[in-house]
């Protein structure tokens, strides 16, 4: 399937605890009138949690659709309809990436398939390559050396409970080259991971970020995840 990401913000006067529940709103009163064919296969909204500091991010969509001429298909309907009071449709990002499970696939795909009483937290992480690194080998070295080298050292008691890598693909709008999407048993277990990050034991996988991404750009969106269609039906 084809997966997409786009990163949105609130629109001018949407207050940041009002924009979660006016973009989920939103997005279920317009895909119930969706044909079928228009639908994505599956999508889940990823609501920014705000805190002190300013972000770019309100909210990231996730989308995969069946084929390659599937987005157009969608966006086309989408043109045609009214534009969106929650989000600021000129500000969105939509990149497609190529996606690849690090662990906890099989936790994912029940997750679809589960009834949703409160929504999962996910850690979204957008990664820049270093200077003269192509994002195909930005790819190849965080799946082959890094991946491996982090597997090795980080504690398995710290790791979220599912791991998906995101690789944008050439010609993709934005200046990141990967995106992490981690899927957190809580916000505590991923608070002693960053502790654990900045302790004398994580000094060479530090050291080996530095060979092939930008440490000082990183952002990390912690967000709440809403499933709203699986397999082309409203959840």
């Amino acid at each position: 399937m084809i997966k997409q990401l786009s990163f949105v913000r609130r629109s001018a006067g949407v207050a940041p605890d009002e924009f979660g529940r006016r973009w989920l709103e939103e997005t279920r009163a317009t895909v119930a009138t969706m044909p079928a064919d228009a639908r994505p296969q599956r999508l889940a909204h990823c609501v920014v949690r705000h805190g002190r500091q300013p972000l770019d991010h309100d909210g990231v969509a996730i989308s995969w659709h069946h084929d390659d001429a599937a987005p157009a298909v969608h966006d086309t309907w989408l043109a045609e309809r009214p534009a969106s009071t929650a989000i600021d449709v000129a500000a969105t990002t939509v990149v497609r990436v190529e996606e690849r499970a690090v662990f906890g696939a099989a936790w994912l795909e029940e997750r679809w398939h589960r009834p949703e009483t409160t929504p999962q937290l996910v850690l979204i992480g957008l990664i820049e390559a270093a200077g003269g690194i192509t994002r195909a080998d930005f790819r190849d070295y965080w799946w082959s050396t890094h991946r491996p080298l982090a597997n090795r050292l980080v504690p398995t008691a710290l790791e979220p409970v599912a791991y998906i890598h995101d690789y944008l693909l050439p010609g993709e709008p934005t200046q990141w080259a990967g995106i992490g999407e981690m899927y957190e048993a809580s916000l505590d277990v991923a608070r002693q991971r960053g502790a654990w990050f900045q302790s004398d034991a994580a000094s060479a996988l530090i050291a080996d970020e530095d060979r092939f991404l930008v440490r000082s750009t990183r952002q990390l969106l912690i967000t709440d995840q809403y499933v709203i269609i699986n397999e082309g039906e409203i959840v």
